[in-house]
This record gives C-alpha cells, structure tokens and sequence, in this order.
C-alpha cells in the first residue's frame, strides 16, 4: 500500500509540475478530433498523389501534452526518393488532440491505405503545444527524421543490419555490430544546444542530431522534459540492435540526464517501469 501511495503521489507531484511550466501555453486549445476525421484527411491528400512517388503517412504523438483525455497527434506524408535519399518533402496532414484510446485503433485504420502508401509510426519531439523539429518512426522500421532532412533509415543484407546516414553530401551504411554505443550530449547550463551521436568500436563518431535551442532553461524539469524525445529516440536504436543476434549498443547520457543527478528524470524513469507492468 505504501508504494502505491508513493507512485501516485510521485504522478501528481509531476503533473503539478507540469501544470505550472506550460501554463503560458493553455491559452491556445487545440482542436480535438475523431478517427473517421483524420482519416478523411489522409484520403484527401492520398488523392492528390501523383506519378509513382513513394508516399509515406505517418503518425506520431508527442511529448507531455496537457489534458485529460487526449493526445496530441500529428499526421504527416512525406515523399522521398529510394532507401539512400536525403531528399524529404513533409507535408503535415493535420495536428489536433486525440483520444488517447484512440491512437492505437487509428493506426489500424491508416493501414487500409497500405496499398496507396507505406504507414509509419512513431513520436515528434514537441512538448505540449510547442513546434515539433524532429521525429522517429517504430514501425514498419526504426528511422529518423527532420522537417527539412531523413536523417537515417535501417536496411538489411546479406543477414546483417545497417543503419545509413544521409547528409547535404553523401550518406553513409553502418553495421549496427560495428556501433559500440550512442551517446547523447548537453551544453552547459542553460542546456541550449543537444546532440546525438554514433560512437563507432573503431573510435569514429557519427553525428546524427546537433540541435541548439534559441531560448535555455535553468529548470531541470525543463531539461528532463524537452529531451524525453531525444532519450526515446537513443533508446529505440539500442532496442533494434538488441534485437539482432551478437549485437548490443548501449546509451550513454550526460549527468544532467540521469536519476543520480536530476531529480525528475528519476521521478520519469519512475512512472516509466509503472507503464510497463500495465498489460
């Protein structure tokens, strides 16, 4: 009884957190949406196809959304040439709030469409109502992307798994057995500029995400909470190479993202192992 006392106690306290943080952003309320509506939407763009261009719709939710029922989701199409393009043209379909309950039984729906384009899953890295920049798919596979870039995608050969990174010159093939870990990076307080990146077990490092904020934060709470995406993002890639037989990458943060220093990615990693135990 104690502990579950504890972990709701631990659930409100960052609620309340929460709460006081994006209170700036509760002045906009965003529209909130049915499945049959969205699902109109991505008929209307899938008509507007042309030629034999690749489409892909995808659907991701985001960060921290502030309400009691929904969730935000955004649904995007993007179109792009082959497996080793950089070349990324995003429309977005729509941003509204959900249903939480909801967002699975979407996805299933998008799949009718599977025949008109190749449907993707995944998260965006905007926390509440904020603009999202970055995004990473689940399934069908794991890739990583930009509003203006594909920053990598997975492929398969010979029985072997890559990861290929596509930059303005050329991209670049990776065997997940040859990453050792990923490792994620913060400037210094106030914690402005985030990367990401590939160490190699030759020594190389592959630079995946360099993003640099225009406004920092002295709040760890603010730091836990504008990073979770890209934590998730790390995580997902250690998850595909577990998933590959002698293949194991490991994620590495800096303090400012770990229990021991921050309190509240403690408190996160907290509700995290909660979720999990649920069916």
């Amino acid at each position: 009884m104690r502990e579950m006392i504890k972990k709701v106690a631990t659930k409100l306290f960052v609620r309340a957190h929460l709460s006081f943080v994006y209170a700036v952003h509760r002045g906009f309320k965003r529209h909130s949406s049915t499945r049959a509506e969205i699902m109109e939407h991505v008929k209307s763009v899938l008509s507007q196809k042309q030629g034999n261009q690749t489409t892909c719709v995808f659907i991701g939710t985001g960060q921290y959304f502030e309400h009691k029922t929904d969730d935000r989701v955004i649904v995007l199409a993007a179109d792009f040439s082959g497996h080793k393009s950089r070349i990324w043209s995003v429309c977005e379909i729509i941003d509204t709030g959900m249903k939480a309950t909801d967002v699975g039984p979407l996805t299933h729906d998008l799949a009718l469409y599977s025949s008109q384009a190749v449907i993707y899953q995944g998260e965006l890295d905007c926390v509440n109502n904020l603009p999202w920049k970055f995004g990473y798919s689940i399934l069908p596979h794991f890739s990583l992307f930009s509003k203006q870039d594909l920053i990598c995608t997975l492929s398969h050969s010979e029985h072997k798994t890559f990861i290929n990174i596509f930059s303005e010159q050329s991209s670049k093939s990776v065997c997940l057995s040859d990453i050792s870990h990923v490792q994620l990076r913060v400037s210094a307080e106030p914690w402005l500029g985030r990367c990401m990146e590939l160490e190699l077990k030759s020594g190389e490092s592959l630079k995946l995400i360099d993003d640099f904020k225009q406004e920092g934060s002295k709040d760890l709470c603010d730091l836990m909470m504008s990073t979770e995406w890209l934590v998730k993002a790390a995580g997902q890639i250690c998850v595909v190479a577990r998933q590959q037989p002698d293949c194991h990458i490991s994620l590495r943060l800096p303090r400012e993202l770990m229990g021991d220093f921050n309190e509240w990615v403690s408190l996160r990693n907290s509700l995290w192992a909660v979720e999990s135990t649920k069916p």
